[in-house]
């Protein structure tokens, strides 16, 4: 009968969260095409912070202090950018109802960030062996 078994599941977690990175990094990836449309009833590049941060928290076990800090900063930054530095505004002065887009401020400043951001979590993931093996040491490779 099934549970009366003193036989013990293999679960290879290490495989599950390569998968979720993967589905998450699929994601960024799509999203990237254009990151000012919405497709999830926000703006792409709000979904594509989203994902990162799942990334993060996905691998941020195997991150050290001083890693887990840089990235938890980065993040703090990349909110707060979102949220008070706004990449369309509703003009006034004539304009109202229109909105503006702010391509050479704001946009650009986001769009970089969340640039470093995934440059600085692919690191990570490199240095602490997810997904692909390192080619110093292919045995530190989360996934086998």
């Amino acid at each position: 009968m099934p549970g009366e078994s003193n036989e013990t599941a293999s679960f290879n977690q290490a495989f599950y969260q390569q998968q979720r990175i993967n589905e998450l990094f699929l994601r960024v990836d799509r999203l990237s095409i254009d990151p000012l449309e919405k497709t999830y009833g926000i703006p792409n590049y709000q979904s594509i912070f989203n994902d990162l941060c799942s990334v993060l928290l996905t691998i941020s076990s195997k991150l050290s202090k001083i890693e887990k800090d840089n990235l938890t900063k980065m993040r703090s930054d990349i909110q707060n950018s979102i949220y008070t530095s706004p990449i369309y505004v509703k003009g006034n002065n004539g304009l109202a109802g229109k909105t503006k887009f702010l391509m050479v401020g704001n946009w650009n400043t986001l769009n970089e960030s969340l640039f470093q951001f995934r440059m600085e979590i692919e690191l990570n993931m490199d240095i602490h062996g997810f997904g692909n093996p390192s080619k110093d040491d292919p045995n530190k490779a989360v996934m086998t």
